[in-house]
C-alpha cells in the first residue's frame, strides 16, 4: 500500500503548510480523506472545529487545518497528532492530495 509521509508533506514549504505541533519527519499517512470516512491512517483537512471534532473522534494521525482556527483546535490536539496549518485549505489540498 502506497503511503505519503509527513516529511513529504512537510517540504512543501511555509507557504503552504506551517508544522504546529507532532512528528513532521517519520508519520505516515495512507489516505486523506474527509473527517466522516477517516482512520486511524488518514491525514484530514479541516476548515472549521465540527470537523476538526469529527476527525479526532475518528482517531487520525493528521490534520490540515485553517490557520484562523488554529487557537481554538491547539488544546484538543494531542502529541501523537501531526498538525499543520494552512492560510487556504483548498490550495493547501491541492498542493498535498497529488501526493497520494
Amino acid at each position: 500500500m502506497f503511503s505519503v509521509s509527513s516529511k513529504q508533506i512537510s517540504d512543501l514549504g511555509p507557504s503552504v503548510l506551517q508544522n504546529k505541533s507532532g512528528d513532521h519527519l517519520s508519520v505516515s499517512f495512507s489516505n486523506a480523506l474527509p473527517p466522516e470516512s477517516a482512520n486511524e491512517g488518514s491525514l484530514v483537512f479541516a476548515s472549521d472545529l465540527e470537523l476538526v471534532k469529527r476527525a479526532l473522534e475518528k482517531k487520525v494521525k493528521g490534520l490540515i487545518v485553517k490557520e484562523s482556527i488554529y487557537n481554538n483546535v491547539a488544546p484538543l490536539i494531542s502529541a501523537e497528532i501531526t498538525l499543520w496549518t494552512t492560510p487556504n485549505t483548498q490550495w493547501a489540498m491541492s498542493q498535498v492530495l497529488p501526493l497520494f
